[in-house]
């Protein structure tokens, strides 16, 4: 009996996916569910990530993550099927997709190319070509969330100094230059090709687009980086990965890789028309000091102190987060 088969009769609480990598499921996600994730989380082709071969994927994560990744820390915390229901259904939706591509007609698809720089080998897979426009083309099945960091970015390009490296790009719109940044390597692997300067990425909203409303199918055409600008990138990405990977260094995430934001402090008090908690003018602050300032001058008895502590969103879907001891 298969390993899916298995699973599926015996009801099992540690779920083993096809190429062996086990989960739990605390979070009692139906079973059938379950297998579903587990199964399309192993449909990765790809090698594994090692100090000789990268992928362009891991060209857009944090370096201390991609160390991490090929140092291949034992973790003893196993990962919940919870965690990798989302990037599964954006799987199984690829594959449907290619499916229904090929069936139509007019499309060359998710072909992997690799490159030799500095005796690292870059590979990637791109997801298709539309042939009528010579056009590269990306599935995104992502959250409502990552699309409002998307227009976010969009809304803060028209004030960039555009003499930015992409590592600074990285930092300053990190949504929209990863987005960027992955089609226009896609372009570099492949010069023979001869692809258009620019690339859309078709977006399919996981959450039903959020309380922003925002088009659930859609896509944006974003332009794509010139080759030397890439192969520069690329140069400078291994150069500073050799370092730390020679010297034994971890650097920090940055607060734009881990999505840090800082804490916050406000006063409440009673609203005399509702009779509600309502926020005081003029009480927020991300400063404790000046929030205790505000509150020595201002604050009336009744009031209530609100407090948020720091967080790290991006953390919470790191696969060594339970490892890493970067400070929040």
């Amino acid at each position: 009996m298969s390993t899916i088969a298995n699973i599926a009769a015996n009801n099992q609480l540690i779920l083993t996916s096809p190429n062996g990598t086990q989960f739990t499921n605390n979070t009692n996600i139906p079973k059938e569910l379950a297998i579903f994730a587990i199964y399309h989380a192993a449909q990765y082709d790809g090698k594994p990530t090692t100090a000789t071969n990268l992928s362009v994927s891991d060209f857009l994560t944090p370096m201390r993550k991609l160390i991490y990744k090929i140092h291949n820390p034992a973790i003893n915390e196993l990962t919940d099927v919870s965690y990798i229901m989302k990037s599964a259904k954006g799987t199984a939706m690829h594959s449907g997709m290619e499916a229904a591509l090929e069936w139509y007609g007019g499309y060359k698809q998710e072909i992997r190319s690799e490159k030799t720089i500095d005796g690292v080998i870059v590979s990637g897979k791109f997801d298709l070509i539309d042939l009528e426009t010579n056009t590269l083309k990306d599935l995104k099945h992502v959250s409502s969330y990552a699309y409002k960091k998307l227009m976010l970015d969009i809304e803060k390009i028209k004030d960039m100094d555009n003499s930015m490296s992409i590592k600074e790009r990285l930092e300053y719109i990190p949504t929209y230059t990863k987005f960027q940044l992955q089609m226009s390597m896609y372009k570099w692997l492949n010069p023979e090709l001869s692809l258009n300067p620019y690339g859309d990425i078709i977006f399919s909203l996981n959450d039903g687009g959020g309380m922003e409303r925002y088009p659930i199918d859609n896509f944006h055409r974003f332009p794509l980086l010139l080759d030397e600008e890439i192969e520069e990138f690329v140069v400078n990405h291994l150069t500073e990965l050799k370092q730390h990977l020679a010297d034994g260094t971890l650097p920090l995430c940055s607060d734009a890789e881990r999505g840090w934001k800082g804490p916050e402090f406000k006063l409440q008090r009673i609203s005399p028309t509702n009779g509600t908690f309502t926020t005081v003018r003029g009480s927020k602050f991300t400063d404790e000091v000046k929030f205790r300032e505000f509150c020595r001058k201002s604050a009336r008895i009744g009031d209530v102190e609100i407090s948020t502590p720091a967080t790290a969103t991006m953390c919470n879907y790191c696969s060594f987060s339970s490892i890493c001891d970067q400070p929040l």
